[in-house]
């Protein structure tokens, strides 16, 4: 069952589900000509960057900002990433961005964990 809650830093414009999805809200924008404008909401599209990982672009009054969504997903659900944490992904798929698969943990349990799931930068550069 998918969950939406406010996506954290962007409470009022953006919303973020358990299963790695984001969307914005319905919401009114004043448009440059003073005119308020309604903008419906609608489930935002996640490329993958240039390293892979699904990203979106969030906008609020002139705020702009491209996000991870896997530390999206986390930073909502659970907390603001703590202090020398990364975002892991427990499957080492880095477009899986479901809550159950996501975790935090520290730099050198990510590259562990890339190792173990055959991800690593080296593995693949030497064709292992």
């Amino acid at each position: 069952m998918e969950t939406w809650l406010p996506a954290y830093g962007w409470e009022n414009c953006y919303e973020v589900s358990n299963l790695g999805q984001v969307r914005s809200i319905d919401r009114v924008v004043m448009r440059s000509n003073g005119i308020p404008q309604t903008v419906k909401g609608r489930v935002l599209k996640t490329p993958p960057a240039k390293v892979g990982y699904p990203h979106v672009h969030l906008w609020d009054h002139g705020r702009n900002k491209t996000i991870m969504v896997h530390q999206l997903v986390l930073e909502s659900f659970l907390h603001a990433r703590p202090d020398g944490m990364e975002v892991c992904h427990n499957d080492g798929d880095r477009s899986n961005n479901k809550l159950e698969n996501l975790r935090w943990g520290t730099p050198s349990s990510n590259r562990f964990d890339s190792v173990l799931h055959g991800t690593h930068g080296w593995l693949k550069r030497n064709g292992k």
